[in-house]
C-alpha cells in the first residue's frame, strides 16, 4: 500500500516487480486487499488506494486531535484539583490510557500511559461503555456471565455491570470505588466528538486517605466540566451527558 501511495494506479506485474514477489503471491494479496476495501480496481488490471485507507487515516487524525486536545483539558483539570487526571479510549472490553497528568502528590496507580485495563473495572471504561449502543453492550457483556475482578469491590458479573451502566447513564458520571486498585477512587465523565458520539472518558483519581463525600462531589463537578470542555473543543456544539 505504501507503493500505491507513492505511485498510483499500478498494474499487478509492476507491483510484483517493485516488491520482488511472485506474481501469484501479489495477485492473492491484491484480491484480499481489494475485498477489504484497502485498494480499488482502477481498470486495466491496475489498482489504486481504496476508501478504507482514507477512513483509517481520518480515524487516526481524530485520535491525534483527541490526545492533543485532551491533554490540554486534563492539564487544566489537574491544575485545579492537584490529583491524577487521565483520558482513556475504549477498545472492545478494555480501555487504553492515552493521556495521564500526574498528581502533585505521591499516588501509585494501576494504570499507566499506554497501558490497558478491563473497562468494567474503571471509571473511564464505564463512562464510555454506558453510552455504547445496546446491541454492542449485549454482545460484549452477555447477561449472566462472570467478569474478571481485581479487588473485593470489583464488579463480578455482567448483570452487575449492566446495572451500574444504567446508573451512569442516569447520573452522567461513572465511579470506580476501589474496583481496579484497592487504594484509589475515581470519578469519570464521557467525552464526545462533534457528532455527539462518546469517544473517550476522563477521570480524576484520588487515594482513599484523601477521599470523602465533599471532595467527591467537588471532583464530580470538575470532571464533568473538564469532559465538556474537551468535547466542545472536539466540535460538540451542545453537550448532554
Amino acid at each position: 500500500m505504501t507503493l500505491l501511495g507513492r505511485q498510483s494506479p499500478l498494474a499487478a506485474p509492476a507491483i510484483a516487480a517493485a516488491l520482488d514477489l511472485p506474481r501469484t503471491t501479489v495477485h492473492e494479496l491484491l484480491k484480499t486487499l481489494e475485498a477489504r476495501g484497502f485498494i480499488d480496481d482502477a481498470g486495466g488490471s491496475s489498482y489504486r488506494l481504496g476508501m478504507r485507507i482514507f477512513e483509517l487515516g481520518r480515524s487516526f487524525e481524530r485520535d491525534l486531535d483527541l490526545v492533543e486536545i485532551g491533554k490540554r483539558g486534563a492539564e487544566a483539570v489537574a491544575a485545579e484539583c492537584g490529583e491524577t487526571v487521565q483520558i482513556a479510549l475504549l477498545d472492545q472490553t478494555d480501555v487504553v490510557y492515552v493521556v495521564q497528568v500526574s498528581s502533585i502528590h505521591a499516588v501509585q496507580l494501576v494504570s499507566r500511559l499506554g497501558g490497558r485495563l478491563p473497562a468494567h473495572l474503571t471509571g473511564v471504561g464505564k463512562a464510555s461503555l454506558a453510552f455504547q449502543p445496546g446491541p454492542v453492550l449485549q454482545e460484549l457483556y452477555p447477561p449472566g456471565r462472570p467478569l474478571q475482578t481485581m479487588t473485593p469491590a470489583s464488579l463480578a458479573t455482567t448483570d452487575a455491570l449492566h446495572s451500574a451502566l444504567e446508573q451512569v447513564r442516569a447520573d452522567g458520571v461513572a465511579w470506580d470505588n476501589c474496583e481496579s486498585n484497592p487504594d484509589v477512587y475515581c470519578v469519570a465523565a464521557p467525552i464526545r466528538d462533534a457528532s455527539g458520539r462518546v469517544v473517550a472518558g476522563m477521570s480524576i483519581s484520588v487515594p482513599v486517605h484523601r477521599w470523602n463525600d465533599v471532595h467527591a462531589e467537588e471532583l464530580r463537578t470538575l470532571v464533568i466540566k473538564g469532559a465538556q470542555d474537551v468535547s466542545a473543543k472536539l466540535g460538540l456544539a451542545a453537550y448532554t451527558a
